[in-house]
Formats: C-alpha cells, sequence, structure tokens
C-alpha cells in the first residue's frame, strides 16, 4: 500500500472530536505536501424539520447550512494556509455523503474523528466513522477523543 497520502478527505462536524481530526489531516497534508478536500455533510434527517418547536424544513435548513458555513470558513482560516484545501458541503447522511465524494474525488485518505460512543448511544446513534471504515475503498484515518 502506498503511504504517500497526496489526496485528504477530512470530515468535519460541529463536534470538538473533528478539531482533532481537523489538525491530524492537516499534519498529514503538510507532511505529503497533499491537498485537502475538507467535507462537512449536511444530515437531512436532521434538517427534516421539529414540528413540536415550530422550525419548518426551509427555515431550519438554512440554518444548518449557515452553521455548517461557518464551519468550514473557520477551519480554512485557521488551517488551510499552506495546503490546497477544497471545501464541500454536500446535502445528505453523513456516511453516504462523505463516501460519495470519496468516490468521486478517490483520495488516498479519509480523516475523521470518532464521538466514542458506546453501549446504547452506539446502539441507537450508530457510528460514522465504523460505517465508512467498513465501506471506504481507500485508508481510513479515525482519530480517537482524547
Amino acid at each position: 500500500m502506498d503511504l504517500d497520502f497526496k489526496k485528504i478527505l477530512i470530515a468535519v462536524d460541529d463536534s470538538p472530536f473533528s478539531e482533532r481530526a481537523v489538525q491530524t489531516g492537516y499534519r498529514l497534508a503538510h507532511a505529503t505536501e497533499g491537498e485537502v478536500t475538507l467535507i462537512h455533510v449536511i444530515d437531512i434527517t436532521l434538517a427534516a424539520g421539529d414540528m413540536m418547536s415550530g422550525a419548518f424544513a426551509p427555515e431550519l435548513l438554512q440554518s444548518v447550512k449557515d452553521s455548517g458555513a461557518k464551519l468550514l470558513a473557520d477551519i480554512t482560516a485557521r488551517y488551510a494556509q499552506d495546503v490546497p484545501t477544497r471545501v464541500l458541503m454536500p446535502e445528505d447522511r453523513p456516511v453516504q455523503g462523505i463516501l460519495k465524494i470519496a468516490a468521486e474525488w478517490q483520495p488516498h485518505l479519509i480523516v475523521l474523528g470518532t464521538h466514542g460512543r458506546t453501549g446504547l448511544e452506539h446502539l441507537l446513534m450508530g457510528s460514522v466513522a465504523e460505517q465508512v471504515v467498513r465501506k471506504a475503498t481507500c485508508p481510513v484515518l479515525v482519530v480517537p477523543k482524547p
């Protein structure tokens, strides 16, 4: 296996666990003089709206998009100075969105963080990292929570 990771896909969400994945992914990109595609998937299942709170899909979806755009802008401002970086924000389920972009861009490595859920929470929520590891066609680096 070639370990010269020139194309690195970093998947982020708005959790502190993503911060470590971003740091790790950009360190690798610097070391290999590589490029990064930074992806934040707008989870369509969360953007469907919440009838109880009075938030309907269009307003909620725009709020989620605005938050995602700010997250990506903050990350690129802090880490992408010397690394060619492409930013994507597809609307999909997280696993499917990451895998679709990976299939299109053909990265040498996918980097993402893990929430470290266990027990019932893991059973109910699942693990994006676990599913990406199982289904990706390239190496996946899962950066654990501290």
